[in-house]
């Protein structure tokens, strides 16, 4: 993470995304610029809360932790949305991971001015509570996708938030077991339906190296799942 000192940048993501209807004017002396690389947290799941984030470029993905120890995707999504919503209501700390699936640059409100000054502010409120309603329906959309949709639509969309626009590549940085966990799968049906993708001409695997081969087809198998919110 990095800070952009750039005022004409800030201020042009404010105006993009009407931030002032959100706050208030005054809001502006309180806005601090961000950029996290690919890869990088946004967020981690028990970390104390320092900011309110606004994504305002860039792709993330939504995960929390198991008891186990796997991780399960809750959802993925692109500007414009908030992070530590939530916590001002209930928590000091982050309750799910925010991953940048490639460079995102994030506006900052300090997490204790938010609380102090909007929390009893209509405006915002109003905005905390559609933005919540429909981050409760994308959840659930999600969760039911991933029960019933057959495994090579969910790997699909699986590959297409992690692959590198710049080399048409994705890196498995997961083993095939906790991949096949968090697709809800067997490590021998994620095996198999590699080797579909492969057999397709869709894609290429060496190792953890996996080669998009036919990007169209691709996110066309994805359909709903590669579906940013």
């Amino acid at each position: 993470m990095k800070e952009i000192k750039n005022i004409k940048l800030l201020n042009k993501y404010i105006d993009q995304f009407s931030l002032i209807k959100i706050f208030d004017d005054h809001i502006k002396n309180h806005l601090v610029l961000f950029e996290f690389e690919k890869n990088e947290y946004l967020c981690r799941e028990g970390s104390t809360v320092d900011y309110v984030f606004f994504l305002v470029k860039g792709d993330v993905k939504i995960y929390t932790t198991l008891d186990n120890g796997k991780s399960y995707l809750l959802r993925t999504e692109k500007p414009l949305s908030i992070y530590g919503d939530i916590e001002l209501l209930n928590s000091d700390t982050y309750c799910a991971n925010v991953e940048a699936l490639k460079t995102c640059h994030v506006i900052g409100i300090s997490f204790a001015y938010v609380r102090k000054e909007y929390l009893n502010n209509a405006k915002f409120l109003n905005y905390l509570c559609r933005n919540l309603g429909h981050r409760l329906d994308s959840i659930s959309q999600m969760s039911t996708e991933n029960l019933y949709l057959p495994l090579s639509n969910k790997l699909a969309g699986y590959l297409m938030m992690h692959v590198s626009d710049e080399t048409n590549q994705v890196i498995l940085k997961s083993s095939f077991t906790d991949i096949s966990d968090q697709l809800g799968a067997t490590y021998r049906h994620l095996s198999r339906t590699f080797k579909s993708l492969e057999v397709e001409g869709i894609i290429s695997r060496k190792g953890k190296y996996i080669t998009i081969l036919n990007k169209a087809k691709l996110i066309d198998l994805a359909g709903s799942v590669y579906k940013f919110e």
